[in-house]
């Protein structure tokens, strides 16, 4: 059998790191699955007792000098192209959360050198023709959600440096090699940092398409999140920078 490492790059926000390991934990075929947490340098020291708590086999690496979110998850790709314990990697955000069966489903996939798939379906990356199919191809893809072979992290990691917007990089580089981006229709994780660096006003919020949640906890995640934007509403618009603090 396969098996998987699945790799959280993280700095603040500790209460969605605590809905992200929440439902890693959850995930089918544990037994397959590896767990790091990558703690950029100045993190949440406060993530270190959920992380003890919620998913105490995670192994966390901590970085000695802030890398930022392109960085840190550059230095993931790069540490599993020169790895040995595991097949594939899958990039899982801190601010995500996680099908049960998402392990499941990407075991079912064949390991593939010369494309790029993706278990998340974002909103920010649209299909290049938008069909009801199995899977949908795109131009672009973001990290999170991205599953690699050791070939595929090794050629990245040999032609993209590392540097700020590391995703539109590897795409463009994979686009001008003839490499597919590809994604599973349905999204088999969800974003729910909608008050990140990315998001917060209407219409620029990044969501996982076709997410259905399988278990009661990824529901408690959503509903929290949709509590909280939807008592914000004014703040999400853009029209002040006061808000309730709901969560």
């Amino acid at each position: 059998m396969r098996s998987l490492r699945i790799a959280t790059p993280f700095f603040d926000r500790t209460g969605l790191l605590r809905h992200c390991l929440t439902t890693l934990a959850m995930l089918k075929q544990h037994d397959l699955l590896e767990f790091v947490v990558y703690c950029d340098a100045g993190y949440d020291v406060r993530a270190d007792a959920v992380i003890s708590e919620i998913l105490p086999g995670a192994r966390k690496v901590l970085l000695s000098q802030r890398l930022g979110a392109s960085g840190t998850t550059h230095r993931i790709v790069e540490d599993f192209a020169v790895s040995q314990s595991a097949d594939q990697l899958l990039i899982v955000d801190a601010d995500m959360i996680a099908r049960t069966d998402t392990a499941q489903m990407i075991f079912n996939w064949p390991v593939c050198d010369n494309q790029m798939m993706s278990v998340y379906n974002s909103s920010s990356h649209p299909p290049i023709h938008p069909s009801n199919a199995p899977f949908v191809h795109k131009r672009t893809l973001g990290a999170t959600g991205t599953v690699w072979s050791l070939n595929l992290a090794q050629q990245v990691v040999d032609h993209v440096p590392t540097g700020t917007h590391f995703d539109d990089r590897f795409s463009e580089y994979l686009a001008k090699s003839g490499m597919p981006m590809s994604c599973s229709n349905r999204s088999y994780l969800q974003h729910l940092g909608v008050d990140g660096m990315n998001n917060r006003y209407f219409g620029f919020i990044d969501y996982g398409l076709n997410f259905t949640p399988d278990a009661p906890e990824q529901k408690a995640a959503m509903a929290e999140v949709f509590n909280d934007m939807m008592s914000n509403q004014a703040y999400f618009r853009g029209e002040t920078d006061e808000r309730w603090d709901v969560l």
